[in-house]
């Protein structure tokens, strides 16, 4: 009795296994039924349900073979070899991400810098790979979407391609593929170059062998000399180590050695050297405790650091709570700002600052009386808050009281101060939170100054807007624009900078090129008249 239960129940079992698959459809193609009424023989039943469960996609997982006693209508009761299928797992995830836009966001003579957009997937994006000359250089993750090359070889050209992965391993296809060079540094004096902003009246410039050259006002001893008060042509700047970048303050300089320690030196009424003094350093002295910085700002009588772990730090003067410690106690000491993790980039204006995170979003802090921190206020803030309303930015710049941002798209925005016309809105009136320069689009980077903006497209043309009081728009007239305007340049630039009441270009060629306010020679041209017009500065006016 026990027997015919057993075998009973197994009838039952590849019964309700065959009734499910014939739920799918018939077991037999048209027109191979068999006996004429759609009966099957064992050997066809059999593999009926073998070839239907493999119709079902692998839906179906084989798990244990069994011989099963069935009864047939035609055939009566047959032994019949078969599989019994288990239960149907999760469906594996099988979709690529989608492709991302990559696109060029700087170059100095040893690097290439490179952004994309974010690519979309089901289940979100693990990480993106970089590819140079079809290599697999990096795994980027934690949602950054920017790289940078170093080490490279001015002159040659290098390809670059980025996919996104997912945590299934899934990979998109590759983006675009750019073939880039560093810049041409030949006969120019920098291969990157930094005007301030803010009421900063000299200028410095690295060269491609990591010298660092600066000319303009020495009133703090900016210029690393103990006489002059002024140096109309560049000089170099002893006692430095191989420098990456520079920055420059109201009466002090910020240098970035290729080994990720900073220097300093000039006026320190505020601290803003770093060294623990408040006493002007007429050589370079390196600021203690910090490493591994990527990126350095100097505000009027501040400074800021960008750490490689995406943090924050600060040190100098307070007033306004530009050292994000949620005082407004000067500092001589470097500290960090609390809050902020995940950055990568910044931007120091002359008191207050802009961080990008990588997640897209902005922060501010500091002085906010013209509502350039963005938050739809004109209250100072002691500590960073988010730009409400502003996302997929992939940098951001802070001028003496009005603020750029940049986004991925190449969509430029700005707010803060506007009495000059330099938010590019076609009025006059100042702006608390964000808004879109309509007129702009294809952007690769943005400079704010005192009262005017620059922004350099990815055609290479430049384009400016705000007060020409100075020359600094490089128009005919005093007149200022209140719209972006494009400038006359003999070749496409590849990068800007904008300074208290000057302006600046570095063309692909290698040439590097002022105009605007000249006191005290921060042209570099060798005069300190006002200059109207895009002049070089190259390696013949340059001096030990």
């Amino acid at each position: 009795m026990a027997g015919n239960s057993a075998t009973i129940t197994k009838k039952c079992l590849l019964l309700a296994l065959l009734v499910l698959l014939q739920g799918y459809g018939p077991l037999l193609p048209a027109g191979q039924a068999e006996n004429g009424g759609g009966a099957m023989s064992p050997s066809g039943l059999a593999a009926a349900a073998e070839t239907k469960a493999g119709a079902l996609g692998k839906a179906l997982v084989p798990s244990a073979e069994e011989r099963q006693t069935v009864t047939n209508q035609v055939y009566g009761e047959q032994t019949v070899g078969g599989s019994v299928y288990g239960a149907i797992p999760p469906a594996a995830d099988l979709i690529a991400p989608s492709a991302p836009e990559l696109s060029v966001s700087g170059r100095t003579a040893n690097s290439i810098s490179l952004s994309w957009t974010a690519a979309s997937d089901d289940t979100g994006v693990a990480e993106y790979e970089v590819f140079q000359d079809e290599v697999s250089v990096t795994h980027i993750t934690y949602g950054a979407t920017t790289y940078t090359a170093y080490g490279l070889n001015a002159g040659q050209t290098y390809t670059f391609a980025v996919r996104a992965k997912d945590a299934a391993g899934n990979a998109s296809k590759l983006s675009n593929t750019l073939k880039l060079s560093p810049l041409d540094v030949e006969r120019r004096l920098g291969s990157s170059l930094a005007m301030g902003s803010g009421h900063a009246m000299h200028t410095v410039a690295v060269r491609p062998d990591g010298t660092l050259w600066a000319w303009g006002s020495n009133e703090s001893g900016q210029l690393g000399l103990e006489e002059s008060l002024f140096n109309m042509t560049p000089i170099h700047i002893q006692g430095l180590p191989q420098i990456s970048s520079a920055s420059v303050g109201q009466n002090h300089t910020l240098a970035l050695a290729q080994d990720g320690t900073v220097w300093t030196w000039g006026g320190n009424n505020a601290g803003q050297l770093g060294d623990g003094t408040q006493d002007k350093r007429l050589a370079p002295v390196q600021v203690v405790g910090l490493s591994d910085i990527v990126q350095v700002q100097a505000g009027e009588q501040h400074s800021l650091a960008l750490k490689a772990d995406g943090t924050v730090w600060a040190w100098g003067f307070n007033g306004y709570g530009q050292l994000g410690d949620g005082t407004t106690a000067n500092r001589a000491e470097v500290g960090q700002v609390a809050g902020l993790e995940a950055i990568s980039s910044i931007s120091a204006g002359a008191f207050y600052n802009l961080a990008v995170k990588t997640d897209g979003t902005v922060w501010a802090w500091g002085f906010n009386g013209y509502g350039q921190l963005g938050d739809g206020t004109a209250a100072d803030r002691h500590a960073p808050v988010q730009l409400k309303g502003l996302e997929g930015i992939q940098s951001a710049a802070a001028g003496v009281f009005h603020s750029m941002a940049l986004s991925h798209d190449g969509s430029v925005y700005t707010w803060g101060n506007n009495s000059e016309g330099m938010l590019g809105d076609g009025t006059k009136s100042d702006r608390t939170t964000p808004a879109q320069v309509v007129s702009m689009d294809s952007a690769v980077s943005v400079s704010a100054g005192a009262l005017h903006s620059m922004a350099l497209k990815e055609d290479g043309t430049v384009w400016v807007w705000g007060a020409n009081n100075e020359g600094q728009l490089a128009l005919p007239g005093e007149t200022g624009h209140l719209l972006p305007a494009s400038i006359s340049l003999a070749e496409p630039a590849a990068a800007i900078s904008a300074g208290y009441m000057s302006s600046s270009v570095t063309s692909p060629s290698g040439e590097f090129m002022a105009w605007g306010y000249n006191a005290y020679g921060l042209i570099g041209n060798g005069t300190n008249t006002n200059v109207l017009s895009p002049v070089s500065v190259r390696a013949e006016h340059a001096s030990e």
